[in-house]
């Protein structure tokens, strides 16, 4: 089992941004919140007790809001009391941490090292001042910079930062171009990073950038200038060594994030925190394993109402199955043969497993349809086989 911590707060709103997150709070709020993570973590492992599961924790995620908001002088007894809670006393095979490049100081970077964080994931987005404050972000290239010099000075761990494509451009400009995003490019690869997640933009509804470019303040890239510089930027960095690995992941070889895949594989992972997600296993009334999925509510009222403030959901198999295909296909590795017979029975016989992305994308949209599809069964002692977890 992995653990997932959401950590509900940022220093301010991205225009492109929908996440679960509070831009005001306190120090109280935030150690009130922080004691609730804990809290939450040690009624998860209660509960995997009563339900005859023993976890064997294997990575751990930080992500946000930003966790990088969190005062250095808090972090090591977090992680502490966390360990604590989830009953571990050994080291994690991985331990992520996000930041924004403003977070970034060397007493931060010390405290994550002690407290055994060993993955950082930087939000650059562009080393463009003009696209960042287009896109609502504080940061500057000057503060990108800084941020990626202090982490060669002083991280000794691994690393990923985030780029974006498709930038808008202000009313009756340009949006970025190739030259700009193959000069962000170059600028990130001089400070060798094992690992680049490479992001286009979405306009998500219900934000800024969403209204911002319906009343024309800002112009969004076409979809073909969006698509175009995508697959640019994916051969540029397939150049330079990268292995594309997952859609909007590149690695440097032995370099791929372990936390990510085991949201792909649907392997089983806690979901910590206001907005976080998980996928559990719980009996059902005959006493069989299921897989559970769980939702937390948005900040307060997971605050206040506790374990009711989840929502819980015990999956069907072809729900699981749907689900394994939808994101076994986001990667290069694809879908498990081995895996799939593991878990499930009665699969339909007809599915095919090696497809091109064409066929992937219409088998997609009809795969609840298949015959078949519906008489999948989870296979008796479905928990019990070897997970990959290389």
């Amino acid at each position: 089992m992995s653990v997932y911590v959401h950590i509900p707060f940022c220093d301010y709103r991205c225009h492109y941004c929908n996440f679960v997150f509070e831009t005001g709070w306190s120090p109280a709020l935030l150690q009130k919140t922080l004691d609730a993570i804990v809290a939450e973590a040690s009624r998860e492992l209660e509960r995997c007790t009563r339900e005859g599961i023993e976890p064997r924790f294997h990575t751990l995620y930080l992500g946000g809001g930003t966790p990088g908001i969190i005062p250095p002088n808090q972090i090591v007894p977090f992680f502490s009391r966390l360990n604590d809670a989830l009953g571990v006393s050994g080291s994690w095979q991985e331990v992520g941490f996000e930041v924004n490049p403003e977070n970034v100081t060397p007493e931060l970077l010390a405290e994550l090292a002690e407290a055994g964080v060993n993955r950082l994931s930087v939000g650059l987005q562009s080393f463009s001042t003009e696209r960042l404050q287009l896109l609502g972000r504080w940061c500057t290239r000057e503060t990108n910079l800084r941020a990626l010099e202090l982490l060669s000075r002083h991280w000794r761990g691994s690393w990923s930062a985030d780029l974006m494509t498709g930038l808008p451009g202000e009313a009756g400009g340009q949006g970025q171009t190739w030259r700009e995003l193959k000069s962000d490019l170059e600028t990130l690869l001089a400070f060798e990073p094992p690992h680049v997640s490479l992001y286009s933009l979405i306009v998500e509804p219900e934000t800024a950038l969403h209204s911002l470019i319906s009343s024309k303040k800002l112009t969004a890239a076409s979809a073909p200038m969006q698509d175009q510089l995508w697959l640019s930027a994916k051969s540029h960095l397939e150049h330079h060594g990268f292995e594309w690995y997952e859609i909007s992941n590149f690695a440097r070889p032995g370099n791929r994030s372990l936390h990510n895949p085991v949201y792909w594989r649907m392997d089983h992972w806690m979901g910590l925190g206001p907005g976080a997600e998980g996928n559990l296993v719980a009996r059902d009334a005959k006493g069989e394993y299921r897989p559970l999925r769980t939702r937390n509510d948005r900040l307060f009222p997971w605050l206040t109402g506790g374990e009711s403030a989840r929502t819980e959901e015990l999956l069907t198999a072809p729900e699981y199955l749907l689900e394994h295909f939808l994101t076994g296909w986001r990667t290069s590795d694809g879908l498990s043969a081995t895996r799939l017979a593991q878990v499930f029975q009665n699969l339909p016989d007809h599915l095919e497993l090696c497809l091109t992305d064409d066929q992937r994308l219409a088998l997609n949209r009809h795969l609840e349809a298949l015959p078949g599809f519906e008489e999948t069964k989870l296979r008796k002692g479905w928990l019990d086989g070897p997970h990959d977890l290389s």
